[in-house]
Parts: C-alpha cells; structure tokens; sequence
C-alpha cells in the first residue's frame, strides 16, 4: 500500500472515531450545564466542529447527540425541532466555513440562540395554528433572551483557543 493510501485510511479511521467523542462531548457538556436556563454549549461545539470538520463527520455526530437527547430525556414535542434544528446550525455553519471571525460567529451564535425558540416552535404552529404558535413562543421569549446572551458569552469566550485546538486535532487527521 502506498504511503498516501496508508494516511488516507489513517484519516478516515480516526474520523470515523471523532464521531461518538464529538457527540458524546456535545451531550456531556450540555448535561454539565443543565441547571442554568437555556445556557449550553451545544451551538458553540457544533458550530466549532462544523468549521473544523468536514460535514461527513460533523451531521453524524450531531444526529448521534440528537440520539442521546431522546434516549435520556422525557418524550415530548421538544423531539421534533432536535431533528432539523441542529442540522440547520450545522449546514449553516459548514456553508459560512471560510469566515474566521470571532465576531461574526459570536453574533450568528447568538443570533441562532434567539432564534432557537422560533425554530421550535413550528411543529407547535402546524399543530395548533397560528394563535397557539405565537402565544407559544412569545411566552419563551425571555429563554430565547438567556440563549442568546449565553451563546454570545460562550462564543465570544472560548472561540479562539477551541478553533486553535481543533485545527491541531484536523492537521494530525491529515
């Protein structure tokens, strides 16, 4: 086997492998979290392995976390949104890949975390119209608030050494 061959296999091995530990660190560090409101880092590492990654290692990791969500969580309409709502972040962010920019990502960040609750609340405007869609989500605006602060911080705060960390972990990879 060639010598290009062996590192390609190599790295699509440890690839492979990256799968279940980014999931498992987007679980773990939101479960770490979860008694502050709306505060988590979920955005912040899928949109972190979305510029690092390539979309074939990131979508599986975040739909394995999307698994560990509905295996350990109570059943209810929150299921839905977790199918496409992480996905969106994860496109979005993989489309927007070539901007390496602390504050754009600190604001599309936030922004996402606004809008989170908009995104959840669809199934809610499909089941119960128009009036239940807008009572639903006006009544989370202040959580959507908290998310968006929290996403910002969190961005704002750890982006920099995350995206140096990461990019060490993708060179080793290659």
């Amino acid at each position: 086997m060639s010598e290009s061959k062996r590192r390609s296999s190599r790295g699509r091995v440890l690839e492979i492998c990256l799968i279940p530990l980014m999931a498992t660190i987007i679980f773990a560090s939101k479960w770490v979290m979860q008694s502050l409101p709306n505060i988590e880092p979920v955005s912040f590492f899928i949109i972190i392995f979305s510029l690092t990654f390539k979309i074939r290692v990131v979508l599986p990791a975040v739909y394995i976390y999307v698994f560990l969500e509905f295996a350990t969580q109570p059943s209810g309409i929150w299921m839905i949104p977790y199918l496409y709502v992480w996905g969106i972040l994860c496109i979005f962010t993989y489309l927007c890949k070539g901007i390496k920019n602390v504050h754009f990502w600190s604001v599309a960040s936030a922004v996402f975390g606004f809008m989170f609750g908009l995104f959840c609340t669809i199934p809610t405007f499909i089941i119960g119209g128009w009036t239940l869609g807008v009572t639903w989500w006006t009544s989370g605006i202040y959580f959507d608030i908290l998310h968006f602060f929290g996403n910002f911080v969190i961005m704002r705060w750890l982006y920099t050494p995350m995206i140096n960390a990461m990019q060490k972990i993708n060179n080793f990879l290659k």
